[in-house]
């Protein structure tokens, strides 16, 4: 009997966010397992000039093309960026087994698709409620007729409580020890506190930010390390005492993890809070 299985991802930009971090562990370890794995993606939006002295006139900052996940490229053609911002159709995807959203607009499209396209599930690695998302429309994705997987009992049991989801199946995330190990070690010398940095209003990086300057009321030789997808500015620029790294590559995260005594977790609210982990996996 061949097991081998055709799975479909459907993802919104791959960018470097940590829930394309989770998508493309999976995409990996099936595809290790010798399942045929695609992933379908968007590519990232085009600000017209338009949009641009709207933003000027805001006061708004604008923010240069985002960077493309490298975590997918060991799929090579299996990872197919659309050529614009669009909903995915029935064309876009292979026939298979499953066909797997993973966010509340790729929800709608993977409800849409025809039977070919395989078993539809919705991987749920955050309760989307948020003042920006248009909440109505993501409400009614929690009713649509997919499998639902969520990636913590905090989100199964909010789907549970607030919208009657009954079925969700909690996976929980896990660590690539591989990637994020490190030998043993004692505290540093000049005391290092870490945090992952991201102008998201729900990541409450102004209270890090707060807590760290108390902190170095007592401790003024506190270092302090960040690292992010975005470079800091305007009103959410880094003091100068921050050792930022921009956009690091892949094997120099665990390291910066590793320097740190300390890795500072301040979100509002998350699906499941995976940096903590990886920290952990690090020693820190």
């Amino acid at each position: 009997m061949d097991n081998k299985m055709k799975i479909t991802f459907v993802l919104p930009f791959a960018g470097l966010a940590g829930g394309i971090r989770v998508v493309a562990i999976y995409a990996k370890k099936l595809t290790e397992r010798g399942h045929d794995v695609t992933v379908i993606s968007q590519p990232p939006r085009i600000i017209s000039l338009v949009q641009k002295i709207k933003l000027i006139l805001k006061g708004r900052e604008i923010t240069k093309k985002p960077t493309t996940t490298p975590l997918l490229d060991f799929l090579g053609e299996k990872h197919v960026i659309l050529n614009r911002p669009r909903p995915v159709h029935n064309n876009d995807i292979p026939d298979s087994d499953a066909v797997i959203a993973t966010w509340w607009e790729t929800a709608e499209w993977v409800a849409a698709l025809g039977k070919s396209k395989g078993n539809k599930f919705y991987f749920l690695q955050g309760y989307e409620i948020f003042p920006h998302l248009p909440i109505q429309r993501v409400i009614d994705t929690y009713a649509l007729p997919l499998n639902k997987i969520a990636v913590s009992n905090y989100i199964a049991d909010t789907l549970k409580d607030k919208h009657k989801v009954k079925d969700a199946c909690i996976i929980h995330n896990s660590v690539d020890f591989v990637q994020f190990d490190s030998p043993p070690r004692i505290m540093n010398k000049v005391f290092t506190v870490g945090f992952m940095y991201t102008s998201a209003a729900r990541k409450k990086i102004e209270l890090a930010l707060r807590v760290i300057k108390e902190a170095k009321q007592y401790n003024e030789n506190l270092k302090v390390v960040a690292f992010g997808a975005e470079l800091p500015k305007g009103s959410h620029k880094l003091p100068d005492w921050v050792e930022y790294h921009l956009q690091p590559k892949q094997v120099m995260i665990p390291k910066i993890y590793a320097q740190c005594d300390v890795w500072l977790f301040t979100s509002e609210a998350e699906g499941f809070g995976l940096p903590l982990l990886e920290a952990m996996a690090c020693r820190t």
